[in-house]
């Protein structure tokens, strides 16, 4: 993808993220991981990005996969993009 393309990318995946938060009623700090987990990213890189401990992020991500009903990451970013 060229620089222009990703950045469409991302953007709509923004969009999409800030759709499902809306929808599921996510907390601001549960979007915030939504996010980042929709963009692939793991539970270490959340903590360390985010500045909390491995059992906060858990804890958000059990709770925003019992919100969206998945099971797994590839589930919640599959759940997200067909918004």
């Amino acid at each position: 993808l060229s620089a222009t393309g990703q950045n469409v990318v991302e953007r709509e995946l923004e969009d999409q993220c800030r759709q499902a938060s809306e929808l599921f009623a996510l907390t601001p700090r549960e979007s915030e991981i939504l996010a980042l987990l929709a963009q692939g990213r793991s539970i270490a890189v959340i903590q360390e990005k985010l500045v909390v401990s491995k059992n906060t992020v858990k804890t958000h991500v059990k709770n925003i996969y019992l919100q969206l009903d998945v099971h797994s990451q590839q589930e919640l970013i599959d759940a997200v993009r067909s918004l």
